[in-house]
């Protein structure tokens, strides 16, 4: 962590599908890793307000990516084994995915991302989880790493020229 680098976290009440959840709101962790005179609460607003239709991107690029090419296995925990499972529906996707992720926030080369990241119950990233991590409402990358992880990989990227 950088020296002038502070971390704020907290709890924040976001809406999603009822449908999906049985609930209409749920609590969700966030990590603020603000710099010198960052501050991010006004992104924590925007995710408030936004949270499913990010979530839903979320989903819809895993179905999509899952679809054309099903190289993750899910883990079945009543056999103790991963398995391949075909999805129909991005909705089918969505217990595998996890509950409650951890919102990140962390601006990188000028720009501020947002991280959501399903670690607990995640079946389909079992040792790592999914991380999505957003510009604003585009979705600009998902993999089965943490947030900080993914960024020091790009900051790392970017500084050797890769």
């Amino acid at each position: 962590m950088e020296l002038d680098e502070r971390e704020d976290m907290g709890f924040i009440q976001v809406k999603w599908s009822a449908k999906l959840y049985g609930t209409v709101e749920m609590k969700a962790r966030y990590w603020l890793h603000q710099k010198g005179s960052e501050n991010f609460y006004g992104e924590l607003d925007f995710i408030k307000q936004h949270f499913q239709e990010l979530y839903d991107k979320l989903l819809e690029n895993l179905f999509e990516e899952y679809s054309e090419n099903p190289l993750l296995d899910v883990w079945n925990e009543e056999t103790g084994e991963s398995e391949r499972i075909m999805f129909a529906t991005k909705e089918e996707m969505h217990p595998y995915l996890g509950m409650t992720p951890c919102i990140d926030v962390k601006s990188f080369k000028d720009k501020v991302y947002l991280g959501l990241t399903f670690y607990q119950h995640n079946r389909l990233s079992i040792e790592h989880g999914i991380c999505a991590i957003f510009d604003k409402l585009e979705l600009f990358l998902v993999d089965s790493y943490d947030f900080e992880g993914i960024l020091d990989n790009l900051k790392y990227r970017y500084k050797s020229g890769s």
